[in-house]
């Protein structure tokens, strides 16, 4: 191969490359500011709230548009879930249901408050509010996101 033929294939797969990045960078992107229930629901709910959503065996979910509130309902088959899901999620134990105020959850009348097995997770973000609320004996997860534009 002469020099300029290697020079053409360097700068072929460069340019591939490239447009896989820009390609994979997009993608990535899309999902982030997809805001509805329908593709790609419980991937932006991970990039947002933090929190990995695992096995699950049904949900519900609602966004409205004036609020700009996505909430979300995961009921979690706890034969998979791990060990370690509520430290590796860095949820802690709810101490007082004061620190769920100001948020709605969508299916609320399921959270136990009496269970001692609850469990909470908050995260903001560039004025972005999420806050998650995980039931370790049911396997009931809520998560609401609040967006911030």
């Amino acid at each position: 191969m002469t020099g300029k033929s290697i020079l053409k294939l360097t700068g072929f797969i460069a340019g591939i490359g490239g447009l896989l990045f820009l390609s994979l960078f997009l993608f990535v992107r899309m999902i982030a500011t997809q805001r509805g229930c329908e593709a790609f629901n419980i991937d932006n709910i991970e990039m947002h709230a933090k929190v990995d959503v695992l096995k699950i065996i049904s949900s519900d979910c609602g966004y409205d548009e004036s609020t700009l509130t996505k909430t979300a309902f995961f009921k979690v088959d706890l034969d998979k879930l791990k060990p370690n899901y509520i430290t590796v999620n860095k949820f802690q134990p709810l101490e007082d249901f004061s620190e769920i105020e100001g948020f709605t959850f969508i299916r609320s009348e399921e959270i136990n408050e009496n269970s001692s097995n609850l469990y909470i997770k908050k995260h903001q973000y560039k004025g972005e509010k999420t806050i998650a609320l995980f039931d370790e004996t049911s396997g009931n997860l809520w998560v609401t996101i609040n967006y911030a534009d």
